[in-house]
């Protein structure tokens, strides 16, 4: 657990939708960013805010919810946002990485970094309709009742309960 966490009561929050882009490129031309933090799994958490058990209990839970929903959905903890605002961070991680398929667009990132006391959800475009930006913040804000009390574990497990439980509701059916 980091020392003052407490001071997470003023976490901000942030949900967006990204747009991957294809290919290794961006649309005018110009290579990609490079990410910040290397794709070494479902769970990165390079700010060491799990244990391993909890790694790798999410990391089942992650390939579970993708199984089910097709849905490929990873969550970061980074020790920094090296100076970038959290929503330029982690769409340069989330289209870097190419979350989710590359037809539907439809990866999902939940990323803490809480040196900056920031949490954000970035969606895909292929799913702002089962999972838009004020739905987001609702998971953002019942995840903020567990981070408040240092329990960091439990709050990414409440949003990524919620996530899951959101994209099976609003699964097509027809399939």
């Amino acid at each position: 657990m980091i020392a003052g966490f407490a001071a997470l009561a003023a976490i901000g929050i942030a949900v967006g939708c990204a747009i991957p882009i294809e290919g290794t490129a961006s649309a005018f031309g110009a290579p990609r960013a490079q990410p910040a933090l290397p794709l070494t799994g479902r769970v990165v958490d390079a700010a060491k805010l799990l244990d391993s058990a909890e790694q790798t209990n999410l990391t089942h839970r992650l390939e579970q919810i993708q199984r089910v929903t097709s849905v490929q959905f990873a969550v970061v903890t980074t020790p920094s946002l090296k100076g970038s605002p959290i929503a330029q961070y982690a769409l340069t991680l989330f289209n870097s990485w190419g979350l989710g398929d590359k037809l539907r667009n439809d990866g999902l990132m939940m990323l803490i970094a809480p040196n900056e006391r920031e949490l954000r959800i970035e969606v895909g475009r292929g799913l702002e309709q089962r999972l838009p930006d004020v739905y987001c913040a609702t998971v953002i804000e019942h995840m903020l009742s567990s981070i408040r009390a240092e329990n960091i574990p439990q709050g990414i497990q409440t949003g990524v309960n919620e996530l899951d439980a959101r994209l099976r509701s609003t699964m097509d059916k027809t399939k």
